[in-house]
């Protein structure tokens, strides 16, 4: 049996599950590839999978703008069944795991589980630590190994179900059951788009005087909002870029940086109206 496990991750912490993931799986001897989304190759992946894994971190209550754009690109799964999880802050989410069970129902899969994991916020306090390294409310210690171990037991539970032929579909409206409650966030989740709400964080500033041109940044950036000017100095499109602050944290020398009491001022805010926010599966 073959699983293709596909992942987007910016801090970390969702490439952790996608490795726990593979590891539930390999221990049930199946053939389990993992892949960044945005180093997964259709075009060179001679294999069609039984199962597809896909997860992504929650951005803004929503699929991070770049991972949904590569999702939206990836080939037909014609028959596969899959897994969807997000991972979340604790803060307000929009049924994520909802929103990437319909983009893989448009690939063909079958939708067979679901689930919302808490894990670190990555929101840093003075630009050091992250809020989910400090505080529970944010995070801190998840997933634990209560959380781990459910997690390793769902996807090894669906994989004897597709190895005896007997995947079990959920529906859809189970999956809409996924997100954190609170009459605010909902109506904000429905009145709101994703770039208004991206709008609310601050901007990415750069230093010329300590940038030394690695040009790692660029690299780093999935939305193409940073480039290089004719005097080969860098350059940020404030208008693609979707503030998800992985540049500051591959830069090297520190030229580049954000307003980060701003930014935990506002994640202090959404954390105020989320309700429900913890670990949740289900599956078939």
């Amino acid at each position: 049996m073959r699983a293709l496990i596909l992942y987007y991750s910016c801090s970390g912490n969702t490439g952790r599950l996608g490795q726990q993931a593979q590891e539930a799986l390999r221990s049930r001897q199946w053939n389990a590839d993992i892949f960044h989304l945005r180093d997964f190759d259709a075009d060179n992946y001679p294999h069609h999978p039984d199962l597809v894994v896909l997860g992504v971190p929650v951005q803004y209550w929503d699929i991070p703008n770049s991972a949904r754009r590569l999702i939206q690109n990836l080939p037909p799964f014609e028959g596969a069944s899959a897994f969807v999880f997000s991972t979340f802050g604790k803060c307000v989410i929009n049924s994520v795991p909802f929103l990437l069970a319909k983009e893989l129902i448009a690939k063909g899969c079958t939708i067979v589980g679901g689930a919302q994991i808490v894990a670190p916020h990555a929101a840093k306090v003075d630009g050091r630590q992250r809020l989910g390294d400090l505080e529970i409310a944010f995070g801190k210690g998840q997933p634990d190994d209560t959380a781990s171990s459910q997690f390793t037991a769902v996807i090894q539970g669906i994989a004897e179900k597709i190895e005896k032929k007997n995947p079990a579909r959920i529906e859809l409206a189970a999956l809409r059951k996924l997100h954190t409650k609170g009459m605010l966030a909902s109506l904000m989740g429905y009145c709101t788009s994703n770039r208004e709400r991206i709008r609310f964080m601050p901007h990415i500033d750069h230093d010329a005087a300590k940038c030394k041109n690695c040009h790692q940044c660029i690299e780093s950036c999935d939305a193409g909002a940073i480039g290089c000017t004719p005097e080969k100095k860098i350059a940020i499109d404030k208008s693609r870029c979707n503030k998800c602050y992985h540049c500051i944290d591959v830069c090297p020398s520190g030229a580049l940086g954000t307003n980060w009491n701003q930014a935990v001022f506002w994640t202090r805010a959404v954390r105020w109206f989320a309700r429900g926010a913890e670990t949740k599966f289900t599956v078939g």
